[in-house]
């Protein structure tokens, strides 16, 4: 009996533990990793997210660039204060496979997140990408024209 009580013990120190490195990391934030809100746009931020697998196709690594592009020609301000912040994550990692459930993400895409005082508000998951790769300035313009409902609302 007295084993069992320590070994729970131990069990319970561990998930604890566990719990505060997740807690931590998730308002430290990572590159790749949960939300962190620094820098001048701490009270309202805007992540833009490129979830990608392990593997990634030509047309994986076009939308990375066309959204990465959009984002620092629409938002150099922005993305330079803090505000606006841009993160591939490749959801194949153990410890980012949160982000499927979290965005409901059914296939590689881009997702833009508003953060306010550290608390997600909302978000929403962009999967015309995928139709609009092979068409540069409509993909801009796609990214931009949501990412603005986002963005401008910050001001």
């Amino acid at each position: 009996m007295t084993m069992k009580r320590i070994f729970t013990g131990v069990l319970l120190a561990f998930v604890a533990v566990s719990i505060g490195y997740l807690i931590r990391d998730g308002v430290r934030g990572s590159g790749d990793g949960p939300v962190a809100t620094t820098g001048a746009g701490e009270g309202h931020v805007t992540v833009v997210y490129y979830f990608h697998g392990t593997r990634r196709c030509h047309t994986c690594r076009t939308i990375e660039a066309l959204t990465r592009e959009a984002v620092e020609s629409a938002y150099s301000a922005e993305l330079a204060d803090g505000a606006v912040e841009i993160r591939t994550v490749n959801v194949d990692e153990p410890e980012n496979e949160h982000f499927v459930a979290d965005y409901e993400l059914s296939m590689r895409s881009v997702v833009l997140v508003e953060i306010v005082d550290g608390v997600e508000k909302r978000w929403q998951r962009l999967d015309d990408v995928w139709q609009l790769v092979d068409d540069r300035d409509a993909f801009v313009d796609y990214i931009i024209d949501n990412a603005d409902g986002f963005v401008r609302r910050q001001g």
